[in-house]
């Protein structure tokens, strides 16, 4: 509805079924405006009642960020709601990045936003296929970094929003994996930037990035759990990496 703050919703015609062996069970659809996207939604995982409004949240932060990602939106089938997200082939991209991999994008530069906003996401799940590399099609020959899959920051599964509360200070290590990844943050101040991107982004943004998951897709009373942690959480990000700046090998211990 214009002006309500949600996305507009558009209606699956084809349910391909489940795909992969991931723990969201996603699905590959065909919506009505004749794209295919892959979904996620509880109705496909009980245990995980938060796997949208996750995917949803963490999907309309890192565009505050100007980050890249898939195109996504909200799609329904029946009487219950998804989150979607572009469907990649196979072929168009490799099934897990390298440090060489990374190296090579020719976004490799995004790494310290990723960094920083999966630090702020409690995003311990961004392992090498999480990570994506779209092959070149044609141009300049270079892969291309792309965010992908946040259904496990922010509230886990068998969780309830409660469990956010512990997770304000948090020691950033679970989220920045990869080790290939923390040897790859070795400009202080591109970090420094990162992180104030992180501080920038307002109350109100955040307030919308909760608000616009669909009341379906939000467990009851969570809305307020996720903008109390997103609060919080911002301002202990940079807090809690300066205590661990250790994690990052290729980075003087006053970076932050």
């Amino acid at each position: 509805m214009p002006g309500s703050g949600l996305p507009r919703v558009l209606r699956v015609v084809d349910d391909y079924g489940a795909v992969g062996q991931g723990a969201s069970n996603a699905h590959w659809v065909l919506v009505e405006n004749g794209s295919e996207y892959i979904t996620k939604g509880p109705s496909y995982t009980p245990n995980h009642p938060h796997v949208a409004a996750n995917e949803i949240i963490a999907a309309s932060l890192a565009e505050q960020l100007g980050l890249p990602l898939l195109d996504h939106r909200v799609v329904s089938l029946g009487a219950s709601q998804y989150f979607a997200s572009s469907w990649m082939i196979g072929p168009s991209f490799y099934p897990a990045i390298t440090a060489q991999l990374l190296a090579d994008c020719v976004n490799q530069d995004r790494i310290y936003d990723l960094v920083a906003l999966d630090i702020w996401i409690a995003n311990g799940d961004r392992h090498a296929g999480n990570l994506v590399a779209r092959k070149p099609q044609k141009g300049n020959g270079l892969p291309l970094l792309l965010l992908n899959d946040h259904s496990h920051c922010l509230v886990l599964p068998n969780e309830s929003g409660a469990a956010l509360a512990a997770r304000v200070n948090s020691a950033p290590m679970p989220y920045v994996a990869l080790d290939f990844v923390r040897t790859a943050i070795t400009d202080p101040a591109a970090l420094r930037a990162a992180f104030d991107a992180i501080e920038g982004v307002t109350t109100a943004a955040i307030d919308d990035a909760v608000r616009s998951v669909p009341p379906t897709l939000m467990p009851t009373g969570d809305d307020r759990l996720y903008r109390d942690f997103l609060l919080h959480r911002q301002a202990a990000a940079r807090q809690v990496t300066r205590a661990n700046i250790a994690m990052f090998p290729n980075i003087p211990g006053n970076a932050l």
